[in-house]
């Protein structure tokens, strides 16, 4: 798993933004991303016991305290609010994320590989084969409410459903907290 930070992902579309994953997984993979090689050096010299503890602490300093440990490879914004896992580049039709502690992640999605399936057309009467994938939404309670996610699915399924009419105003947002109405006794 290569974790890629995008910060600017609601700017884009979503061709623009698969290119923008694509070419940074890629760089990545191809061991031509200095911050990735940092983060991920100490894996092959320190026993892996040791490391769970090591990135418990190095994440909470670095995420929750804003300190960045440039040694460690562990900066303060390298970690986004949202876990894009394509599981279908593995053969899988769905794949469910765990919550990951130290990325203190509010979401974690897992999208699996798009296929050939009987659907019904519009008329109602006849069948006929659509591509369909699976899309499994994992949300951790402690950082946001589920109706953050169901926003998120809900504005994802209507572009996948309509792209060429996608128009993302429809789609109401979940309300930030510091938004929302205070309770009055």
């Amino acid at each position: 798993m290569i974790p890629v930070t995008v910060w600017d992902g609601h700017s884009m579309t979503i061709v623009e933004f698969a290119q923008n994953i694509t070419a940074r997984v890629n760089r990545a993979r191809d061991n031509k991303d200095k911050n990735h090689n940092k983060a991920t050096e100490m894996a092959g010299i320190m026993p892996s016991y040791f490391q769970q503890y090591l990135m418990h602490w190095a994440t909470y300093l670095s995420i929750n305290c804003g300190y960045d440990l440039k040694a460690l490879g562990a900066r303060s914004d390298q970690f986004g609010h949202v876990v894009l896992s394509n599981v279908g580049t593995l053969g899988l039709r769905a794949g469910y994320a765990p919550l990951c502690p130290p990325m203190r992640a509010t979401m974690l999605v897992c999208i699996g590989k798009v296929r050939n399936e009987p659907a019904v057309a519009e008329d109602g009467k006849t069948f006929i084969v659509q591509k369909q994938m699976t899309m499994v939404i994992t949300g951790d309670h402690r950082y946001a409410d589920a109706a953050t996610y169901l926003c998120f699915y809900k504005c994802f399924d209507g572009y996948l459903a309509d792209p060429a009419n996608f128009d993302p105003t429809q789609w109401k947002e979940a309300t930030p907290f510091d938004e929302l109405p205070k309770k009055t006794e």
